[in-house]
């Protein structure tokens, strides 16, 4: 059995592990196996893409920004980072798959990792080495491919968290409680 955390919603545990295995992600990640930039960039969209997810549960009308050419990756990371609910390492690493990203689309050429720049390489071991410290490895990639499969394991256990953190935020007694302060005042 993997790790569990608490739906709120239905009270039940979920599996992150069996979760993870159901999701579009893996699948996604996946066809993009076999080619690094491919990797990266599914790896990328996806993150960006959970991301929003989570925006979309504290800020239900946040979609009407997503025309907006200011609605970055990087925006919507520094906006997630905002809240504060988040592990920092979280928000550092989703930085990083963007910073290799970026490498890949900016550079033809960067035609695999271990072609990136050694700041991004030296940045890549330093996360890895925090995420799997009784783990070595000599390849770049195995050490970005756990990178964003612990950044999905992350997202995705702050799921049910931040969908209750919502629901507190948009429930009655909050509303009459910020009536209250705003009286007093």
């Amino acid at each position: 059995m993997g790790t569990m955390i608490i739906d709120f919603e239905t009270n039940k545990t979920i599996d992150i592990d069996e979760l993870w295995a159901q999701s579009d992600y893996l699948e996604a990640l996946n066809v993009s196996y076999e080619n690094d930039r491919a990797f990266i960039l599914v790896s990328a969209v996806a993150l960006e893409q959970k991301i929003s997810i989570l925006l979309e549960s504290l800020l239900p009308s946040i979609s009407s920004l997503e025309d907006n050419k200011e609605f970055t990756f990087s925006f919507k990371t520094n906006l997630l980072k905002s809240f504060d609910l988040y592990n920092a390492k979280v928000i550092e690493y989703i930085h990083l798959i963007r910073k290799i990203r970026n490498e890949f689309a900016h550079d033809l050429t960067i035609s695999n990792f271990e072609k990136l720049h050694s700041g991004t390489i030296n940045h890549i071991d330093q996360c890895f080495t925090n995420i799997k410290p009784n783990r070595e490895s000599k390849e770049i990639r195995e050490k970005i491919e756990a990178i964003v499969k612990w950044l999905f394991w992350e997202l995705i256990s702050l799921e049910p968290y931040t969908k209750k953190l919502r629901a507190v935020l948009t429930s009655r007694e909050t509303k009459e409680r910020l009536l209250e302060i705003k009286r007093s005042k």
